[in-house]
């Protein structure tokens, strides 16, 4: 959904890292305030999650989860892409990781490499 749908708007991101869909929330704190939302997908170089609260393109937000592993991420990212997805007013937000730890970056390596060959 996310990238197509970026593709779509005519948003100019290349992913460098494979992704897989995670259903798992994650909690974001931006512009003070903070919200746990559903996360759609992560990958090495970023994650993709949904919210109705308004952030905006190059903020920098602290992106707090659990990977179905066990393994606690606390990072802080850059959102890089908007995708508005109903008429709600929800939208998608792609984050590019700013600050991971290598420990954490092979967490999610793993993860990612786990996928099943339903995912796939």
């Amino acid at each position: 959904m996310g990238e197509q749908s970026a593709r779509d708007e005519g948003l100019a991101f290349i992913r460098r890292y494979p992704r897989r869909k995670i259903t798992t929330v994650v909690g974001v704190l931006s512009g003070g305030q903070y919200n746990i939302v559903p996360c759609l997908e992560i990958g090495e170089g970023g994650l993709q999650f949904q919210a109705s609260e308004k952030h905006f393109k190059g903020g920098l937000v602290v992106a707090n989860l659990f990977l179905p592993t066990a393994h606690f991420l606390s990072v802080t990212a850059e959102i890089v892409y908007i995708v508005q997805t109903d008429a709600s007013g929800r939208s998608c937000y792609g984050l590019r990781f700013k600050n991971l730890a290598f420990e954490s970056k092979r967490k999610i390596r793993d993860y990612i490499a786990e996928k099943t060959a339903a995912e796939a």
